[in-house]
């Protein structure tokens, strides 16, 4: 049971730095959008940190899972708890479970969402330095064979 207890304790803790990754997220996608980039340092190493935490609670459930099953290599997961704890213990674990679950979704949506954030900031950044320096100009539909050698000068070399 004092296992048990530890187990459960550990799994809170768990689901707590998830959430606090969660939130992390979707503030960070804030200062993408702003383009703060001291903000979004600050908030990258936050997440550094979190990740870290949960990999400690991590290594710290698998042993004491290791404890529970006496098996000190093979690792059992939360899901097989649930078929031998008590039935107190039962409801505890499979909530714990579920809202772990739900908020690693929640990580990974809000991940994907600042990635798509990123991917459109660096496609921009792309897209107007192609433009600045002329090396994707002779590839418009617009420019003909004639201009081939003529419109390798960039938009900084023209005159208007």
């Amino acid at each position: 049971m004092e296992n048990l207890d530890k187990l459960y304790s550990v799994m809170s803790e768990e689901l707590e730095i998830y959430k606090s990754m969660a939130s992390n997220a979707a503030e960070k996608r804030r200062y993408l959008i702003e383009n703060n980039i001291p903000k979004i340092s600050e908030f990258t190493a936050k997440e550094e940190q979190l990740i870290s935490l949960a990999r400690e609670k991590e290594t710290e459930k698998n042993r004491i899972l290791g404890e529970i099953f006496g098996n000190g290599g093979s690792v059992k997961n939360v899901t097989e708890i649930l078929k031998i704890a008590p039935p107190q213990y039962k409801k505890l674990f499979e909530d714990c479970r579920v809202h772990i679950n739900r908020v690693i979704a929640k990580i990974k949506d809000e991940n994907n969402k600042n990635s798509m954030i990123i991917n459109q900031c660096l496609q921009f950044i792309d897209f107007n330095l192609q433009f600045l320096s002329g090396d994707n100009y002779s590839n418009s539909i617009y420019s003909g064979k004639a201009k081939k050698h003529a419109s390798r000068l960039s938009l900084l070399d023209r005159k208007f």
